[in-house]
């Protein structure tokens, strides 16, 4: 019980550039993967590199 309650909210806090699929479950990461369109495609490439633009700006690091 304790186990799928911790899975549910992992699932809950995920970014808007990951798939729904638990960790180290390789046949719910196929799923979710074969599932993936082009406009979840190109909106989970904006939401990365707004992360990677704003984790390692190097004017922020310096």
């Amino acid at each position: 019980m304790r186990r799928q309650a911790h899975r549910r909210r992992w699932l809950e806090r995920r970014s808007p550039q990951t798939l729904p699929a638990l960790p180290r479950d390789p046949e719910a990461l196929a799923d979710a993967m074969g599932g993936v369109h082009l406009e979840l495609i190109e909106r989970m490439g904006r939401a990365s590199r707004s992360m990677a633009e704003e984790r390692f700006d190097v004017r922020r690091a310096n």
